[in-house]
């Protein structure tokens, strides 16, 4: 999951204030709080305070309600707090301000997941691959999306890009075998499971064969 976006549209607007324009000097001083907000908001974060994280990014949004990054960093904040309904609120309010914004809707995706909601993580993630094709985690995580949602087919193509891309990645050979378990190919299931353990042997779980 991502965990916060830079402060470049905060700096952009300081240099905007630095420049003059003008207008009165209130949106300015607005500006320069909500980036101070920003800052302190990431510090806060980044100690896993994420209550006073919060706290900061809704001030800075009070100041400059338009700032995605403070919309996208309270949701990373709310998430990690287990606020999944604010998370996906603050998240999808970022994607208003910003369409394009590719970690946005992975990590709405992933808060979806994490709350139950596969369906929404599948759309999610798939709005999150139009952007940003070689993401891989999202293969990966769309691929357990579709696994929950017992759509076998879906989740080991899925699986499939994701070990041509990282034919190294344990995990991966591991949900595909459970998912051949589930499609009735017991025998691509063995040799998945085989080679995961031989990959990372603690990651690896146990595929029956009777």
């Amino acid at each position: 999951m991502k965990n916060f976006i830079s402060l470049t549209i905060g700096i952009l607007l300081l240099a905007a204030c630095q420049r003059g324009t003008g207008q009165s000097t209130s949106p300015c001083r607005a500006r320069h709080f909500a980036q101070d907000c920003l800052v302190k908001g990431n510090q806060h974060y980044e100690a896993e305070q994420y209550a006073d994280a919060t706290r900061l990014y809704g001030q800075a949004l009070v100041a400059v309600p338009h700032l995605v990054e403070a919309w996208f960093n309270r949701g990373n904040a709310r998430f990690k707090a287990g606020d999944y309904a604010g998370a996906i609120a603050d998240f999808t309010q970022a994607l208003r301000l910003d369409p394009e914004l590719a970690d946005a809707y992975y990590n709405l995706a992933t808060t979806r997941f994490d709350a139950g909601d596969y369906a929404g993580a599948v759309t999610d993630y798939t709005n999150a691959l139009r952007l940003s094709p070689s993401r891989i985690d999202a293969y990966y995580n769309r691929g357990a999306a579709h696994y929950k949602l017992q759509k076998f087919r879906k989740a080991l193509a899925d699986f499939d890009s994701v070990i041509a891309a990282r034919p190294a990645l344990s995990t991966a050979y591991n949900y595909r075998s459970k998912t051949r378990y589930a499609l009735g190919d017991r025998t691509g299931a063995v040799a998945d499971y085989r080679i995961s353990l031989r990959l990372m042997p603690a990651q690896a779980v146990y595929v029956r064969q009777d």
